[in-house]
């Protein structure tokens, strides 16, 4: 977060991968599809909570009631505030067509900790004698599941990640990426995408971030559309993304 800047709206990333920084750009790119006109020097997409961190990396809070606490309370606190969000990053740890139809671990416990964060809302709210429906902050509170895992979304870069092969293998595994390329609904169907012959953690930040194709990603109509439809979805958010282009009411915001 950039130290006297003044957002719109502040929206706190959390992943089970501990890296935020690749989620952050993804993230980034969501929105462009969200709102496409609005100001992205406005919204303040941030990962600096070593604490929920924590809690979130790898799901640790799924095994520790400490750890599980320590996340909702940092949910709840962030979006106690009217103009902050929190996108809460899982895998679903399946692929996309899995014919089971239970809702994946990650999930449950994703809803598990909006239960323990509501009732550190209610808290909130009995202090500070708030009478704003909880809903008004629940609604903040937006989910992020990849099929099979967030390298589903990162591999569809092909293009970057044909050139990092050509950097780091010689060109190698081109023919991984373009058959990817070729078909880009069959991310969503590998298990353990991860395991990539030439791609590793080190270069995630450059797939998600550099001229990553969120229109074509979108458009496969798999887990990363279902994310970006749930964002479209968040009144409270697009109200956020239009307010860094509106124009602003007569005397408004006024320094004189």
């Amino acid at each position: 977060m950039v130290s006297g800047r003044r957002f719109v709206a502040s929206i706190l990333v959390l992943t089970e991968d501990g890296h935020h920084e690749p989620l952050r750009a993804l993230v980034r790119r969501m929105l462009r599809l969200v709102d496409p006109n609005h100001d992205s020097t406005s919204i303040d997409v941030q990962g600096d909570h070593p604490q929920a961190q924590e809690a979130a990396t790898a799901n640790l809070a799924k095994g520790s009631h400490k750890q599980r606490v320590a996340l909702a309370r940092a949910i709840a606190t962030h979006i106690y505030i009217e103009a902050n969000f929190v996108f809460h990053h899982v895998d679903a740890d399946r692929c996309f067509s899995d014919p089971r139809r239970d809702v994946p671990e990650n999930v449950t416990f994703h809803e598990k900790v909006l239960v323990a964060v509501h009732q550190h809302l209610e808290s909130l709210r009995q202090k500070h004698s708030d009478s704003r429906a909880p809903d008004s902050f629940m609604r903040r509170v937006k989910l992020l599941v990849p099929y099979y895992s967030i390298e589903a979304w990162l591999f569809q870069n092909t293009r970057v990640g044909r050139a990092l092969c050509q950097k780091h293998h010689r060109g190698q595994h081109a023919g991984y990426w373009n058959v990817l390329e070729q078909d880009r609904r069959a991310l969503d169907e590998i298990e353990k995408p991860k395991k990539n012959p030439c791609m590793d953690a080190r270069y995630y930040v450059d797939l998600a971030s550099k001229d990553y194709p969120a229109s074509a990603v979108y458009d496969v109509g798999k887990s990363f559309t279902q994310a970006v439809d749930g964002l479209k979805k968040c009144e409270p958010l697009c109200a956020a993304l239009a307010a860094t282009y509106a124009p602003e009411t007569p005397g408004a915001g006024s320094d004189a």
